[in-house]
């Protein structure tokens, strides 16, 4: 991902916030179209997204299970409250990243990026018209904080 995002980006990955119940969060984005949170998928199967339902071969997981969109659904939600407890009311967008032997995508509840796209879809971030912002600024200090 490094390679595929120009300079005004943070990555942190792989990050246990404090009170998150739902393991850890692969990924956070920061930069001047926003905060992502990414849970990252690699599956060797063919995989179907239908709004919040994810079909893997034989084995469905939709309602009442969790789904790598919950997962990613639940840490964005975690980490808004986190940024809310440092005075910074940021929208951050939940992300899946899948990388599967066959994906198909239907009305997803959340982003949905694929692996296979993934460099078009990093140079699609870099090339947003959102200028950096001073609140952007405040969230990738607060994050640094928080990530400790």
């Amino acid at each position: 991902m490094r390679a595929g995002l120009d300079k005004r980006w943070t990555i942190f990955t792989n990050l246990r916030p404090k009170g998150f119940k739902g393991g850890d969060l692969d990924a956070v984005l920061v930069g001047p179209p926003g905060v992502y949170v990414l849970e990252i998928k690699h599956w060797n199967t063919e995989v179907k997204i239908h709004g919040e339902a994810v079909i893997t071969g034989t084995k469905h997981t939709g309602e009442g299970k969790t789904t790598p969109i919950l997962q990613a659904k639940r840490g964005a939600m975690h980490l808004h409250k986190l940024l809310e407890k440092k005075d910074l009311n940021q929208f951050v967008t939940p992300v899946v990243v899948m990388n599967a032997k066959a994906l198909e995508i239907e009305k997803p509840a959340i982003a949905i990026w694929n692996v296979r796209e993934l460099p078009e879809t990093l140079s699609d971030l870099n090339d947003s018209e959102a200028p950096t912002s001073l609140e952007i600024e405040k969230v990738r200090v607060a994050l640094k904080t928080i990530f400790k």
